[in-house]
């Protein structure tokens, strides 16, 4: 009977941590990457918490945002794909598209500041870059 116990509480604890490890978090979006090298430094992955992520990925309630672009799913991509949507991000961010004025309206604090902005575009061009060469 004993045994019984050990295996039944031996297999709940191993489907726990398998729960755990298919559980991420924002701030873990860069932890197993499909493209080689690819890593989301910590001061940019600041600012994708803070004005990004809340409208792109895949949890996102917000369609369009999610449909254009998922954080969490960035390191999935291919080489090509993950150079164009790096492009992409730089180009939004220094034409001052995003985050999108109408949301900024209900949510100051997702504004970028000057700084922030050069932090995630200059981040997204050095990727895209290497990832071009």
């Amino acid at each position: 009977m004993k045994k019984y116990y050990l295996i039944v509480l031996a297999v709940l604890t191993g489907f726990l941590f398998i729960r755990a490890s298919l559980v991420q978090s924002p701030s873990e979006i860069n932890k197993n990457p499909q493209v080689s090298g690819f890593e989301i430094p910590q001061d940019v992955q600041i600012v994708i918490d803070n004005s990004c992520y809340g409208c792109h990925n895949s949890d996102s309630r917000n369609e369009k945002g999610k449909k254009k672009l998922e954080f969490d799913k960035l390191g999935e991509l291919s080489k090509a794909k993950l150079a164009g949507k790096l492009t992409s991000i730089s180009e939004v961010i220094t034409d001052g598209d995003m985050p999108p004025k109408k949301v900024l309206v209900d949510h100051p604090e997702m504004a970028l500041t000057e700084e922030t902005a050069k932090t995630l575009s200059d981040w997204a061009t050095m990727v895209s870059n290497r990832l071009m060469e």
